[in-house]
């Protein structure tokens, strides 16, 4: 337990009576290179006394220790939440509330992953690489420099070709040095964020099934909607219009809106879109169907632009005539 999260080459794990799956996959996920389990004769058979055979005379076969590790990993203790006893109910019939609410507890472990750098491992690994030519060209140049004849007038200067040829290499190596060591901090990250996604992977299949279960209530409601317009809708976009170019919009509209209502469980039957949340990302999301909404209004049923009437100007008397 206390090597939790740690990356290390080489790890032992002492297969006792007390290993089970989740303490044995902790522990052989943390060496890079290798990952021993050792396993005591006490462990793999009882011994049985028997006078008349001697008194320490097996009296079973010795069992093969991978079928007793794969008996010892069958073993779990990993705790269950109270929300884990309604499981066995299938997800679509769960209330859209409290599949929401089940994905929101998911996606907290799953974010408890280090991020993916992926990317940054690449450009790294590209950097390296470059450096590494920066490196073998310089250091030829250096042997090169080293070898080559001087006068015997030149040799009592500073050669400051060579100097600076090997204060580059200096320089260069130490930039290598310094990747390597941002490559292998990149790859332990790599390696907790797969060890806890692989831990976790049943709750990755069952948030992609609630995301599946809720785009099938969007759609759902989305045809609902397009067919028999609620009032929230009517009051929001209008009848749904018959140019084909004002229909789509129309569509658009509703399609954002019912996929909304499904996301963040509104059933207000009033208002299409609820208040603004106070969460950021909610709130984002709410500006961005709203904007939705106002552009197809605009398209459907343009503003009416007010007419400005030219007042006639009363011209006084002119100047020129003396007047």
């Amino acid at each position: 337990n206390k090597a939790h999260g740690l990356t290390c080459d080489h790890t032992m794990l002492l297969g006792n009576d007390l290993l089970y799956r989740e303490l044995a996959y902790e522990a052989l996920s943390r060496g890079r290179k290798q990952n021993r389990v050792y396993m005591s004769r006490s462990c793999m058979l009882e011994l049985d006394l028997q006078l008349e055979d001697g008194p320490h005379t097996r009296t079973v076969a010795q069992p093969d220790p991978i079928e007793v590790l794969a008996a010892s990993l069958e073993r779990r203790r990993n705790k269950h939440l109270a929300l884990d006893s309604i499981t066995a109910i299938p997800l679509a019939t769960w209330s859209t509330s409290d599949l929401l609410v089940e994905r929101r507890r998911i996606q907290t472990v799953l974010d408890q992953a280090p991020p993916d750098r992926t990317g940054d491992l690449a450009a790294l690994v590209e950097s390296r690489r470059k450096i590494e030519i920066q490196v073998r060209e310089t250091a030829l140049s250096v042997t090169a420099l080293e070898c080559r004849k001087r006068s015997r007038k030149q040799r009592r200067l500073p050669d400051v070709d060579l100097l600076t040829k090997r204060h580059n290499l200096g320089r260069f190596e130490q930039q290598a040095d310094r990747i390597d060591t941002e490559i292998t901090a990149l790859h332990a990250s790599q390696h907790r964020r797969r060890s806890h996604l692989a831990a976790h992977q049943a709750d990755q299949i069952e948030i992609d099934a609630i995301g599946d279960i809720l785009n099938e209530r969007g759609r759902h409601n989305t045809v609902r909607s397009v067919n028999e317009p609620p009032n929230y809708i009517t009051k929001t976009l209008g009848a749904r219009p018959t140019n084909p170019t004002k229909d789509r919009a129309w569509v658009s509209a509703v399609v954002a809106i019912e996929h909304y209502r499904v996301e963040h469980d509104i059933t207000d039957q009033r208002s299409a879109l609820g208040p603004e949340p106070t969460d950021f990302r909610d709130a984002l999301t709410w500006r961005q169907v709203n904007e939705t909404i106002v552009d197809a209004r605009d398209l459907i049923a343009p503003p009416r632009r007010a007419i400005e009437i030219q007042q006639p100007t009363v011209q006084g008397p002119s100047l020129e005539i003396g007047m």
